[in-house]
């Protein structure tokens, strides 16, 4: 067994422990929030704040970081600037693969070897963190986060309330990026508008694939590509889908898309376009590099997919260098039998989650700088400098904008490390990527579908992950006709009787509903 899947099934009892033995080895009663009651105490109210300490306080924080190598701490003027701010040593533990972090995470936790502050994967490992009693309930502490929740806002803080309790942190959530883009040159060549309907998007496609959009003579071209069952996401929305087997209100109730019978038809479609042979082959397997760089080199004309893979200045060099004549636009998303939406996208979605462990409550002074770090990280002065680095040196103030030096483009790729409240989002994309506001604001624009699947906290007995990796095989088999669509109903009593498919989504809609959805 692998051992991410190992520490996966075996979490809970192994956190329990932790918590169980740090709490006697300080005489604690160690009891979990699984139980009704507050595991966070009181806060200490302002005139019992701890004494500001005389050396700097060491904090660890742990992330995971892909963004190439660090500078070293005595040469990361941003680390050195929190540092001094703030009378801290901070320490930063980085980790290049997801499922590397999560391994090396839960040996840590579950032998007691607690980090100060921890990026927390999802929200389903948010919750099994905190009904193990791993993490510190924040609750009594909000007042002393003040800074940091005015920031965020009421609606965020509520992506990691649980019941009425609070045990991480989150981040600003992140732009919406995906649109669908078309090759406009392709368009003119070939005389054919800008596709605004799946009918339209259907006879580009096959356009794109047949008469040689290029002019090279050469049946070298295709019409869509994309990144996994992503590639349909625009497809999925038009017949009112935020996904395959999420979770949506639709006509006042809380469904799960696959009972929806718009799913059958959105497959035959899907499915026609894989016979008239317009789709890239190696659309399951294809990630943001295979997918654009199969369209920087003028291989396919149509794809949902985020700007920057488009826009980004260094990618526009890569397709323009193949064809300088070459032009990529945004069309509006298609209008089908569902509405004119564009994807789907998480009604409970934030930009990460930060954890404290519930041991640093044994230490206030820590405990304390923890906080003066996550509302430095929310305040005008923190969100700038993990933004955009150092004034005068990665950018510069003027006309109260902030205008990028070339060093912030040399040396920034590290700074959103130290954005443990996230960052202004649209703020900071239009002053750091300028040339590309018209493509920012078009895709964060787009209609979408809300999606509750991030509000549902499943029991650990019951088995997701299985249930999920079926669908995904047998939606392929119903896109490429392996198994016809008369074979659907099968699909879902398959689905339900070996999978448990019926009681996770029971589950999933009585949790829905008691959040007030679907009423």
């Amino acid at each position: 067994m692998h051992r991410y899947t190992w520490f996966r099934r075996y979490l809970p009892v192994l956190l329990l422990l932790a918590v169980v033995l740090s709490a006697c080895s300080s005489g604690g009663t160690g009891s979990s929030p699984g139980n009704g009651e507050s595991t966070g105490g009181s806060a200490p109210k302002e005139s019992q704040q701890p004494a500001e300490p005389e050396k700097p306080v060491e904090i660890e924080m742990v992330q995971i970081y892909g963004g190439g190598d660090l500078p070293a701490p005595e040469k990361d003027e941003l680390l050195q600037t929190i540092n001094k701010t703030l009378n801290i040593d901070l320490k930063m533990g980085t980790f290049v693969s997801a499922e590397d972090y999560q391994a090396q995470l839960n040996v840590r936790l579950a032998s007691g070897d607690f980090p100060d502050l921890f990026a927390i994967p999802d929200r389903k490992t948010y919750s099994e963190y905190a009904a193990t009693g791993v993490l510190l309930e924040l609750t009594p502490y909000l007042d002393q986060l003040g800074p940091l929740r005015e920031f965020l806002g009421d609606e965020l803080m509520e992506t990691v309330t649980l019941g009425d309790k609070i045990y991480g942190t989150p981040k600003t959530k992140l732009a919406e990026q995906g649109s669908i883009w078309v090759r406009k040159d392709w368009l003119d060549r070939l005389q054919l508008d800008p596709p605004s309907t799946l009918e339209e998007f259907y006879q580009v496609a096959v356009a794109f694939t047949q008469q040689d959009p290029d002019g090279n003579g050469q049946k070298d071209t295709m019409g869509l590509t994309g990144n996994g069952l992503g590639t349909f996401a625009p497809i999925l929305a038009s017949y009112g889908l935020g996904g395959i087997g999420v979770f949506q209100e639709k006509d006042g109730e809380v469904i799960n898309t696959l009972y929806d019978p718009a799913m059958r038809e959105a497959l035959q479609y899907i499915k026609s376009l894989i016979d008239a042979g317009v789709v890239d082959p190696e659309f399951i397997t294809n990630n943001n590099s295979t997918s654009g760089q199969k369209l920087y080199e003028g291989r396919y004309g149509l794809v949902y997919i985020g700007w920057p893979i488009i826009m980004k200045d260094e990618f526009v060099v890569q397709w323009k260098g193949v064809n300088p004549d070459a032009e990529w636009v945004q069309v509006d998303a298609l209008t089908g039998p569902g509405g004119k939406y564009v994807s789907g996208t998480s009604l409970s979605s934030n930009g990460g989650i930060l954890g404290i462990p519930k041991a640093l409550e044994k230490d206030p002074v820590k405990l304390q700088k923890v906080f003066d770090l996550l509302n430095y990280s929310a305040s005008e002065e923190g969100l700038r400098l993990s933004s955009y680095g150092i004034e005068g040196k990665h950018y510069n103030m003027e006309n109260g904008e902030v205008v990028p030096t070339e060093l912030m483009d040399k040396e920034g790729g590290y700074f959103y490390i130290y954005q443990f409240a996230g960052r202004p989002e649209m703020e900071y994309l239009h002053s750091k990527f300028k040339n590309q506001i018209p493509y920012i604001d078009f895709a964060n624009e787009q209609p979408r579908i809300g999606t509750l699947d991030g509000f549902i906290n499943y029991p650990t007995d019951m088995n997701t992950a299985d249930a999920n990796r079926y669908i995904q095989e047998e939606m392929l088999k119903f896109m490429y006709g392996t198994n016809s669509l008369d074979q659907y109903d099968q699909f879902l009593a398959t689905l339900e009787g070996t999978f448990g498919y019926k009681a996770i989504m029971e589950e999933a809609i009585r949790q829905l509903n008691e959040l007030g959805f679907g009423k």
